[in-house]
């Protein structure tokens, strides 16, 4: 059994080397495995249904699609995409829930895209709440998609200059959540994203080391998690400067 987690790609078809990064990698190291689980903001932004039509959009949709064939594919949106669900659900592409318990190679394993870990940040968990309620999904449907394309373009600056003053520290995951959920699901490993470490930590719960794995973005290069034959390893694209090695 191979399985293998991503997150945090921001796939940006106005600035294709990540976008071709992963690419690469659905049609390489993905090709071959039996599961592959994406975690979280796939696209940079994917304010609309509509995006899918989109070149670029297509071509990652349209080669996800394929390897569903092949392979168990399965999604948890993230701050940036959740509006890909609709379109991976007309696909037949697994939609995982917000915290999702898995077996993965004989490992219990939470995982999440990580946002909901991050609760020092109350702007951020208000704003999440807004921008996912059901009121904003029928008003993106009703306006032209100009309209949408600015908004997503205000929101994104808006977002990268509210994080500019923000302390470092309100941004990050909250131990104290992980391990109240690595004790109440007896879970093995928690994967997420968002904050885009690319590390690994080992935390004593309930007398026993559990894992938690931070994914990598996609930034500096392709970068995944991979468990296979009982082991975890963090690995890269030959040529990838970010962390995970």
């Amino acid at each position: 059994m191979r399985s293998l987690f991503v997150s945090d790609v921001h796939a940006n078809p106005a600035e294709r080397t990540t976008l071709d990064a992963f690419l690469r990698f659905l049609s390489g190291p993905a090709k071959g495995a039996d599961e592959l689980f994406v975690l979280g903001d796939l696209f940079e932004a994917f304010s609309t249904p509509a995006h899918a039509a989109r070149p670029g959009f297509r071509e990652v949709i349209g080669a996800i699609e394929a390897l569903s064939r092949t392979s168990r594919v399965a999604f948890l949106p993230g701050n940036r995409d959740f509006r890909l669900e609709p379109v991976f659900r007309a696909m037949g592409i697994e939609r995982l829930p917000d915290l999702a318990r898995l077996e993965v190679g004989g490992a219990s394993v939470l995982a999440t895209h990580g946002d909901l870990l991050c609760t020092r940040d109350r702007r951020y968990q208000a704003f999440r709440r807004a921008f996912r309620a059901k009121t904003l999904a029928t008003l993106s449907e009703a306006v032209p998609q100009s309209v949408m394309d600015r908004f997503s373009d205000g929101a994104r600056a808006g977002s990268k200059a509210e994080t500019a003053r923000k302390v470092y520290e309100t941004m990050g995951l909250d131990a104290g959540r992980v391990r109240r959920l690595l004790q109440r699901e007896d879970a093995d490993a928690l994967v997420c994203g968002h904050v885009h470490w690319g590390v690994r930590h080992r935390m004593a719960v309930d007398g026993r080391d559990r894992d938690v794995f931070v994914l990598g973005a996609w930034e500096d290069g392709a970068n995944w998690l991979e468990r296979a034959d009982g082991a975890w390893a963090f690995r890269k694209e030959p040529g990838a400067t970010g962390r995970p090695a």
